[in-house]
């Protein structure tokens, strides 16, 4: 059977204002190709609700669930740091929304045991598993809609439990640093324990822009980040201006898959235009996209520590010092506190690295 695979969609910011105003379809000439195979499955930046002012960040009105029906989209991933951005009530919404049109969610449901439950796309004689989770930092509601927070522990045993019970496993994990060419080495540690415990498949995403693919010595395949699909990449309270072309290429991936594991990973080279539509990336355009997803994972063959600490350093820091003069400005003291909370010895290290690279100079840290 055949499974296409795409990272981080949203329909709200720029996005929505296209569609609107043009009545377009999400997915241009892209949707036809998702549409053409067993399961079409992404990760859903933000929330689905009717009940929210028009213009809030990363919220889309009910509606906008039956255009990612119409794009393809037969499975979304919801457990992500947008899961609560407007509590259990959105999630709820967000929920319902995917249910009416047909759209099964992944790490997301009424309570606690939906949320964190072995999701089921059984075709073709072939058993199908799916299992998601997502780093947030947001506390799930003990009553109401759920979404299933990331624990290492847990999912292990989630997915020891659920190979008993099916042909094919993939695990889906919403986590990673933004805007950085390489995952975490502690994420590539946790991708291989996962497929080492039974998961043959390994989807992460939250990053933004596409990473590397590992193929395992058992011939289990990683994806570390599936990249962007369809999202306004000036979202948000700061725009991320680092990596902007990146942010705005993509792939949709491919995935043929049999009882005996992956027997076929392609990735076809996606653009996000300006009009906010996904489009094929075609020509030079598309050659540069496979050609830096070549790139970045041959790296992953050796050691990537190096440059992913490097490349978090210069691209976050400045980014992460904006956001939070943004919220000290306003006087938004709760969240500056619990970002504060959240501060740990490797922040300190990479606001020191880029301290020292802003004063010697873009000449001199090139040269280095």
């Amino acid at each position: 059977m055949r499974i296409f695979a795409v990272g981080d969609t949203a329909l709200s910011g720029r996005t929505a204002a296209s569609l609107e105003a043009r009545s377009s379809p999400i997915a241009g000439d892209v949707a036809a190709l998702l549409r053409s195979g067993d399961i079409a499955f992404g990760n859903l930046e933000g929330t689905l609700s009717d009940s929210l002012p028009c213009g809030c960040l990363f919220a889309a009105p009910a509606c906008a669930a039956s255009l990612l029906s119409k794009a393809g989209f037969t499975l979304l991933h919801l457990a992500n740091n947008h899961a609560y951005d407007y509590g259990p009530v959105g999630l709820e919404s967000t929920l319902a929304a995917l249910a009416r049109a047909g759209i099964a969610p992944l790490g997301a449901g009424t309570g606690s045991f939906s949320a964190r439950r072995l999701v089921r796309t059984d075709r073709r004689g072939l058993r199908i598993g799916w299992l998601g989770c997502g780093r947030s930092e947001d506390a799930p509601s003990r009553d109401g809609p759920q979404f299933w927070e990331f624990d290492e522990g847990d999912l292990l045993q989630a997915v020891i439990d659920a190979r008993r019970e099916v042909d094919f496993l993939i695990a889906s994990l919403h986590m990673g640093f933004m805007y950085v060419d390489y995952p975490h080495p502690d994420h590539r540690t946790l991708a291989r324990r996962l497929t080492q415990a039974g998961a043959d498949l390994v989807l992460m995403h939250h990053p933004h822009v596409l990473q590397g693919i590992e193929i395992t010595p058992e011939g289990r395949g990683i994806c570390y980040s599936l990249g962007n699909f369809l999202l306004d990449w000036r979202e948000g309270n700061v725009a991320p201006d680092v990596m902007i072309a990146e942010q705005n290429q993509g792939a949709v991936f491919l995935f043929d898959v049999d009882r005996g594991g992956v027997s076929l990973i392609a990735a076809l080279p996606t653009r996000i235009e300006a009009r906010s539509t996904v489009q094929w990336a075609t020509g030079e355009a598309g050659r540069k996209i496979l050609q830096r997803l070549a790139r970045l994972s041959d790296d992953l063959k050796g050691d990537c520590t190096a440059w992913f600490w490097k490349q978090r350093s210069e691209r976050n820091t400045a980014l992460a010092l904006r956001v939070m003069w943004f919220h000290l400005s306003r006087g938004h003291w709760t969240v500056v506190w619990n970002s504060l909370k959240r501060v740990r010895g490797m922040h300190l290290t990479m606001l020191a690295r880029w301290i020292r690279q802003f004063f010697r100079g873009p000449a001199e840290t090139a040269a280095s």
